[in-house]
């Protein structure tokens, strides 16, 4: 979902998320669509919830410096009692940056030292505080951009994503093969494959009257690609504009 600041009540069916049949909670950031600054609205996504997951996605790291991000979800972590994951927006072709952010957010994570030479960012000795609450830090997602207009090569994502031991957020049923069959190449566990499917549920200035509708009609969606991938479980992520998702 998207929480939208100019809405009569921004934080709106953030109370029922608990009881719905759902594990992960997605706020997305739309970039300049009316919403507050995404980690705010995660923060208080935390305080309205005590089980549901919640995702931070749509954070693009050309335009958020690594230990900035590795330092406000650790934050977020706490104060959600290792609930907060992590969706990074697509970085299109620039495989280098991606390689160094993740590898910078996974040391700043763990009890050492950051120690990382690479071909954007280079740092020596750096400790990053605070650490998050879940060990190792939170899960990250990667969001293979396959939407019309996209300049990212056909399934550069979702191999990516597999590479790094990631999950993917994927547009279509084909990326979300490609990431599974990557996966299972590099020898992978395969439980620990994860795949979210983007599906529409129109626009975002009329969302569902609620969290419960939002999943009507994504839920049989998603089971009939379930079945289609030979997997038994899909994420459903449907917040905002999806055209010509899945």
């Amino acid at each position: 979902m998207a929480l939208r600041s100019d809405a009569a009540d921004p934080l709106a069916g953030l109370d029922e998320a608990d009881a719905l049949p759902a594990d992960l909670l997605w706020i997305e950031s739309q970039g300049g669509g009316g919403e507050p600054a995404i980690l705010h609205a995660c923060a208080a996504a935390a305080a309205r919830t005590a089980r549901v997951g919640i995702v931070a996605a749509g954070i693009r790291t050309p335009l958020h410096h690594p230990l900035r991000i590795a330092e406000d979800l650790a934050s977020l972590d706490g104060l959600a009692a290792g609930r907060v994951e992590l969706a990074l927006a697509s970085a299109g072709d620039d495989a280098s940056r991606l390689e160094d952010d993740l590898a910078v957010l996974r040391q700043a994570w763990s009890d050492e030292p950051v120690e990382h030479a690479g071909a954007v960012h280079t740092f020596s000795g750096v400790d990053v505080h605070p650490k998050p609450h879940r060990p190792g830090g939170p899960p990250i997602w990667l969001e293979a951009d396959e939407s019309a207009g996209s300049e990212a090569p056909p399934g550069a994502a979702a191999s990516r994503a597999a590479e790094r031991g990631v999950g993917l957020v994927a547009w279509t049923l084909d990326a979300a093969r490609l990431y599974l069959e990557r996966w299972a190449e590099l020898g992978l566990p395969d439980r620990e494959a994860r795949i979210a499917l983007r599906l529409p549920w129109g626009e975002p200035s009329s969302p569902p009257a609620s969290l419960a509708n939002a999943l009507d009609g994504a839920r049989v969606r998603a089971e009939r690609a379930a079945a289609e991938l030979s997997v038994s479980l899909v994420g459903i992520y449907t917040p905002g504009r999806t055209e010509g998702a899945l």
